[in-house]
């Protein structure tokens, strides 16, 4: 079996690089969920466990045409027509390269969702062919008294990655939702690199 050719990755951080509060997302930004989805619409999705079971009803993915879910400890009973499981990430690619129509393989019709360990591995991989990465400007607390209290995932660290991946456009926004906070959606493509 062969990965898909190429893959995009869709991403929202916060400053710190928060991207998720037990099991959520901290922010509510319903511009920015709009543009997400409007990038994925009718495409394949990768994403962990903890991002698909983000929301109950599933809404958060319902747009997508198919959505891989990477998990080692879902029941292979899991699957189903629109959700597939993959047991590694690089499965995972495997399996969107089955599900790609063929005559339009050249359009990116996989992304990448999350959680924490696929985007450490997904922008890493040669297939990865631009990142679009929202910024939100918040500040979220990890300090805890408990640090059981909370869980949080986090992006990669900018040291990790942007040497791969060059800034191709940027665009600021207000939030008319959540206190009006500000958010910055960024695109990057890769720097050539050898496959």
């Amino acid at each position: 079996m062969t990965p898909i050719d190429q893959f995009g990755i869709v991403a929202a951080t916060s400053r710190n690089r928060v991207i998720g509060v037990n099991g959520k997302l901290p922010w509510n930004l319903p511009e920015d969920r709009k543009s997400f989805k409007a990038l994925t619409r009718d495409k394949i999705l990768i994403i962990g466990r903890r991002t698909f079971e983000e929301e109950a009803n599933q809404c958060h993915i319902s747009h997508a045409s198919r959505c891989i879910v990477v998990s080692k400890s879902l029941p292979e009973e899991f699957s189903s027509d629109r959700l597939r499981l993959a047991r590694s990430f690089l499965e995972a690619l495997h399996l969107a390269r089955e599900l790609v129509p063929q005559k339009e393989a050249e359009d990116i019709h996989c992304w990448v969702a999350g959680g924490e360990k696929i985007y450490q591995e997904a922008l890493l991989h040669p297939s990865a062919c631009c990142l679009h990465l929202t910024l939100v400007d918040t500040h979220i607390d990890i300090n805890t008294e408990n640090e059981d209290a909370n869980e949080f995932a986090m992006f990669p660290s900018k040291y990790r990655w942007d040497h791969i991946f060059k800034e191709v456009s940027k665009e600021e926004h207000l939030a008319s939702s959540d206190d009006e906070i500000q958010y910055t959606q960024y695109v990057y493509r890769p720097l050539k690199r050898k496959r």
